[in-house]
């Protein structure tokens, strides 16, 4: 096992991050990307790594303009990495175009750190709720619509090629192998 993938590892094991913020309208608790870098250094001291983002725009497909970051973990000449991929919604009443720009790179960010970092992601995270479906799965789906169609790639032939009826039936394992032929 390489250096990199012990060290996340360790992470993972050893990071405590709580949802230490409440939205009081709509009523449910989430994780800032602030707590759980700090919960990050707690989790990794003494380990010698560096955690960085990276920023990509993707493009404007449909009016929906496609942001994509990328959390990367270093430790010595070795890196792993995780990725989001959010749209920007400029329909957002009473922001700016650059506020809306950086709530999606937070939010883009956020997201892909707490995958690369296997932070669990309850029903009760809003980041992750649609319509009271599984939260982590739906997630996935969503994903891998974006990056299909960034990619060009038909649902359709995905689904036939998988043999499956549709993605929000797939099981997990489907659904990051389809992901990560996507990626490819």
């Amino acid at each position: 096992m390489s250096e990199i993938i012990k060290v996340l590892s360790t992470i993972q094991q050893k990071i405590k991050a709580k949802k230490d913020a409440k939205n009081k309208f709509a009523k449910y608790e989430y994780r800032t990307i602030e707590s759980i870098l700090e919960n990050y250094k707690k989790a990794s001291e003494g380990l010698e790594t560096t955690l960085t983002f990276s920023e990509k725009f993707l493009g404007d497909f449909d009016n929906k303009i496609i942001l994509e970051a990328t959390a990367i973990l270093r430790k010595t000449n070795e890196s792993i990495s995780s990725n989001a991929i959010v749209e920007i919604d400029y329909n957002h009443k009473g922001m700016s175009k650059e506020q809306i720009w950086g709530t999606a790179s937070t939010y883009a960010k956020k997201r892909a750190v707490s995958s690369l970092l296997c932070l669990d992601d309850s029903e009760d995270d809003p980041d992750s709720l649609d319509n009271g479906e599984n939260p982590n799965l739906n997630s996935l789906v969503d994903e891998i619509k974006n990056l299909a169609k960034i990619k060009n790639v038909a649902i359709e032939q995905i689904l036939k090629c998988e043999k499956l009826k549709s993605l929000e039936n797939a099981k997990p394992e489907q659904l990051h192998k389809i992901l990560d032929n996507l990626r490819s």
